[in-house]
């Protein structure tokens, strides 16, 4: 385990919020940075409506992840165990407590049926305040976000490519309208807390 927690050693909670900060792993932010243009496949394709994500705001398009790609992936249990010491760090939890106690959010039976997708952002979208489902909730920057910034009611973050936060599914966040004529391109995620047996 001490070999896993060492890949949070750089993480931080951005200026006395809830909102946990830090960076992917090369090999994990390649890996989604690749799901970004496999999946622009979906976002073209004459019917795209059927495998729209539907979420807060006005994004061009929003995707799921297919679960056959993330149960293969390395981000997956990344974020489980991200998501674990997250608890630790705010719930003062001890870590072996908290193993298998953070799962990624499913919608069982849809075919949107993990939490977690990609957001493909144009000129003029945007993202007002909104919470989500489960415990915790995420971003992973990977495109042209530095002039978009997610924000939250104290603090903001314009996240570097690569760059992953973390913070309580019910605290408010969102994303201005976008006034450049560029791809802006990030990953959302819920994560669930089954609570300590």
């Amino acid at each position: 385990m001490n070999e896993i927690h060492s890949l949070f050693k750089g993480f931080t909670f951005i200026d006395n919020t809830p909102v946990l900060k830090g960076m992917l792993p090369q090999a994990i932010f390649e890996e989604v940075a690749n799901w970004a243009e496999t999946y622009r496949a979906y976002k073209d394709h004459p019917l795209s409506f059927l495998r729209e994500h539907k979420n807060a705001g006005i994004n061009s398009y929003q995707v799921s992840i297919l679960r056959s790609d993330l149960f293969k992936s390395y981000l997956l249990p990344f974020l489980n165990y991200l998501g674990e010491y997250y608890i630790h760090k705010v719930g003062n939890i001890p870590l072996d407590k908290l193993y298998r106690r953070v799962v990624i959010g499913e919608n069982k039976n849809h075919f949107d049926d993990v939490d977690i997708w990609l957001n493909y952002s144009y000129k003029n979208d945007e993202n007002p305040k909104h919470s989500h489902a489960g415990s915790l909730s995420g971003v992973i920057y990977i495109k042209n976000i530095s002039k978009t910034p997610t924000y939250f009611d104290n603090a903001s973050h314009a996240g570097a490519p690569g760059e992953i936060i973390m913070f309580p599914a019910n605290l408010l966040h969102g994303v201005e309208k976008l006034n450049v004529d560029e791809e802006r391109i990030t990953i959302a995620y819920n994560l669930d807390f089954l609570g300590v047996e």
